[in-house]
């Protein structure tokens, strides 16, 4: 599946929170998504003709980083991930399930700051870019937080009691708190016993 051109927004998708709309007729939604996402400044882009402007150049300039005008498929966004040292996530559906990760860029320290979240709606082929994971996976009736460390969405009262990721143990995998140093040490010792 690749990204194309959008000139109008689906309905349900023009009230949406958390999501940063990209309107184009060139072809290069998946170069803007990734263009505005390492710009910030999302109240700035977001105004009418000063912001088209300036989307516009961004993403020439992304075009031209990557070697990539038109079309990108989900695996060319890994070519960004390396590229930029980030984390490429895309959704296709409000599910929370992503379709897509591209490899981790990040390096020896991540951040969620460095994680860049696509929704690809798979209707019209085009990728917007979503700025708050946890808005644009909410409905009024349900609200949803995201893990990132999980990469899945859970409903709000419930996310607490979720096991995480990111609590595992790194040596034994157990979620059950335990002295690490202590485990390990016993771990090592065990280990050249046998």
């Amino acid at each position: 599946p690749t990204g194309g051109a959008c000139t109008k927004l689906p309905a349900w998708l023009g009230g949406k929170q958390g999501v940063f709309h990209i309107l184009n007729g060139d072809n290069t939604c998946g170069q803007r998504c990734l263009a505005v996402a390492i710009h910030g400044g999302f109240k700035d882009l977001r105004k009418k003709r000063r912001g088209e402007k300036q989307i516009d150049k961004l993403a020439k300039k992304m075009c031209q980083q990557l070697s990539m005008n038109g079309r990108m498929s989900y695996l060319d966004f890994d070519l960004f991930a390396t590229s930029f040292k980030k984390l490429v996530v895309i959704l296709h559906d409000k599910s929370g399930e992503p379709i897509h990760t591209s490899e981790d860029g990040r390096g020896e320290k991540p951040t969620d700051e460095d994680i860049v979240y696509i929704f690809h709606d798979t209707t019209i082929d085009h990728y917007h870019l979503i700025i708050k994971m946890d808005a644009f996976l909410s409905v009024p009736t349900r609200r949803v937080k995201w893990c990132v460390h999980c990469m899945k969405s859970y409903e709000a009262r419930a996310f607490k009691l979720h096991k995480c990721k990111a609590d595992k143990c790194r040596c034994c995998q157990s979620y059950e708190p335990h002295s690490q140093i202590k485990d390990w040490k016993k771990l090592e010792i065990d280990r050249y016993q046998t």
